[in-house]
């Protein structure tokens, strides 16, 4: 009796432990929120350029709505998620942010996490690896009196495709990095190895390491009113190729009725009646009549930067409604594209709002009224120029916004050129010529 009490008092001593394990992982752990909007290091922004703000979500399925930021100072921004993300979303900041809230309906909404910090005039914002605060001098030499501001380099490398007002950084290796999407926001590269990166860009040798550092050309904010004497450019009607058109057609109409005119016949008169009948309704079809659709024209600028070895090419884009108000669409090359606007009152006027994914911007939307144009930029810096269609024979558009905005003092325009586009103009837009710059090594 007593060794059946004995063995009974043992087995309960033994699985005591194994319960209170299973207990404790059964207990309902403590978690964090389901969702967090937050700005990093330390929100530092300049009027004009996107800076970053990270979203993370732990949610139990994927939202069916947008998240959407928004308030004084800053576009309107909606984002799509999944219920497991972290996503760096550039925000554009027009002004002074002040009340800048999230809601995600359904989920929850609240204020942005961390204050914004404008960057002065004489601040420079540099990101380095870790906790280092000791700016290399390859850096400090490039931004003469100039205090920096330093960052922790953040360690998802997609980051840096949102922060736009990033002026330097400092990497340990090139090969999680897009360095083209760094390069076209402005931002001074320098990689700390001895030996050359890649064969591809043009490196420059620097004390400890190597450095690519962009010169940018034209207007670094958003806020660039003077580029809206480009929509004078963008008149109502048929576009050339709708002209070229209807002017092919009326040749060969023109022909053929001469043909007919000289028939000696009695139906020779109701042939050029019917010939004229029959082009009548082909110009109809096939020339098309004005599209209600906003018009758009593009054009590029493109700067070859001979200090630093690069070439920038910028894409202008104008679109303008002619006939009815309505909502428009402009497509986004994720953070290399932005609005241009006339003050940083102009978004809210036409509701101007940005949607991106989590890849980045995808398209902006605004309301079109008739005759009021919008504008858009799309920056790409680039190790080499790209193939054209040969020298253009009419004058760009572009020319005078080159000469005013990009030329330096020892810079000089080339010519204009034919250039093809990632996203080719459409049949009722317009292609402008784009304008070759060059800065020779001593254009300041």
């Amino acid at each position: 009796m007593h060794r059946l009490a004995l063995i009974f008092t043992l087995t309960l001593l033994l699985a005591a432990p194994v319960t209170a394990q299973s207990t404790a992982q059964t207990s309902p752990q403590p978690t964090g929120p389901p969702i967090r909007v937050y700005l990093p290091h330390g929100g530092y922004f300049r009027p004009g350029q996107y800076t970053p703000v990270y979203i993370e979500t732990t949610l139990p399925s994927d939202p069916a709505d947008l998240l959407e930021i928004r308030g004084d100072g800053v576009l309107t921004t909606a984002v799509s998620l999944t219920k497991k993300s972290f996503v760096a979303v550039p925000l554009l900041v027009l002004d002074r942010p002040s009340n800048v809230r999230w809601a995600l309906p359904g989920v929850g909404e609240g204020t942005l996490d961390g204050p914004f910090t404008r960057l002065e005039e004489d601040q420079v914002l540099i990101a380095l690896p870790g906790g280092e605060t000791a700016v290399p001098p390859a850096v400090t030499e490039l931004f003469p009196a100039k205090r920096p501001v330093v960052v922790a380099l953040p360690v998802d490398t997609d980051v840096l495709k949102a922060w736009e007002v990033l002026d330097a950084v400092v990497i340990d290796s090139t090969s999680t990095y897009d360095l083209w999407r760094v390069l076209s926001a402005g931002t001074v590269i320098v990689v700390r190895t001895e030996t050359r990166p890649d064969d591809q860009w043009p490196w420059q040798r620097v004390a400890g390491g190597w450095l690519l550092a962009p010169r940018l050309a034209g207007p670094r904010s958003t806020i660039f009113p003077r580029a809206y004497d480009l929509a004078h450019a963008l008149r109502p009607g048929q576009p050339a190729t709708q002209r070229r058109r209807i002017v092919f057609i009326g040749a060969v109409v023109a022909i053929l009725a001469l043909g007919v005119s000289l028939w000696r016949s009695r139906y020779a008169a109701a042939g050029v009646v019917g010939l004229s009948a029959v082009a009548a309704a082909i110009i109809a079809v096939w020339g098309g009549p004005a599209t209600d659709q906003p018009r758009r024209a593009v054009g590029a600028i493109v700067v070859h930067q001979e200090a630093a070895g690069l070439v920038q090419f910028d894409e202008w884009t104008v679109v303008k409604s002619f006939s009815s108000s309505q909502v428009a669409a402009q497509n986004a090359v994720q953070s290399l594209t932005r609005p241009v606007l006339s003050s940083p009152r102009h978004a809210g006027r036409v509701s101007l709002r940005l949607y991106s994914g989590p890849r980045g911007p995808v398209q902006f939307e605004w309301r079109a009224e008739p005759g009021a144009p919008m504008i858009f930029l799309t920056r790409r810096v680039a190790d080499a120029a790209r193939e054209h269609d040969g020298p253009a024979n009419e004058t760009s558009p572009l020319r005078d916004l080159a000469r005013q905005a990009y030329l330096s003092p020892a810079g000089r325009i080339e010519g204009e050129v034919w250039y093809q586009f990632n996203y080719p103009p459409g049949e009722w837009d317009e292609e402008w010529p784009s304008v070759v710059v060059r800065q020779p090594v001593n254009a300041e």
